[in-house]
């Protein structure tokens, strides 16, 4: 069942066990308690740390992009990004309702 990426030789079996219940998790309280439990494995175990993460410029023209702004709950699994689609085709800010 498992779908998401692992560090190359990490091996936790509980960590292993909390991913596989919050995959199938359809209560989003329930969910978010597994979820915690794995950042605290990960923050205990430190399994890989970034070393690197680059400066990133984004232009824009000022008559067209109102102005760039974070996806509301994020994209692609919640990472917080101003690329935003909506932006991208309108230049401005849309809140789905």
């Amino acid at each position: 069942m498992r779908s998401f990426t692992r560090a190359q030789g990490y091996v936790n079996e509980r960590f292993d066990a909390l991913a596989d219940q919050q995959l199938a998790a359809v209560d989003p309280v329930a969910r978010r308690k597994l979820t915690d439990e794995m950042q605290t494995i990960i923050a205990t175990d430190l399994p890989m740390i970034g070393l690197h993460y680059p400066d990133r410029y984004y232009i824009f023209k000022k008559t067209t992009v109102q102005n760039w702004f974070f996806t509301p709950g994020g994209m692609g699994g919640g990472v917080p990004t101003a690329l935003n689609k909506a932006l991208l085709e309108t230049g401005r800010k849309v809140i789905a309702r």
